[in-house]
């Protein structure tokens, strides 16, 4: 999901996610510096960070990987 999203933003749909099934796998893009971002997910396990822009193999490589994990 995207960190700007209209009336509920990333890491409170994030929240609402975690809340109703902790195991879905989350993935992050933003256009934001990576490491301040996931500073603000610390404890809701997301599986992934795309960093935009990105192209479409990264994308797949990351739902990829992030759906392994689950």
């Amino acid at each position: 999901m995207d960190l700007k999203l209209p009336k509920l933003d990333g890491e409170a749909l994030s929240r609402e996610i975690r809340l109703h099934d902790p195991s879905v796998p989350i993935v992050l893009m933003t256009g934001y510096q990576g490491d301040s971002v996931m500073g603000r997910f610390g404890g809701l396990n997301v599986s992934g960070l795309l960093q935009k822009p990105f192209m479409a193999d990264e994308l797949a490589d990351s739902v990829s990987a992030a759906l392994g994990d689950a």
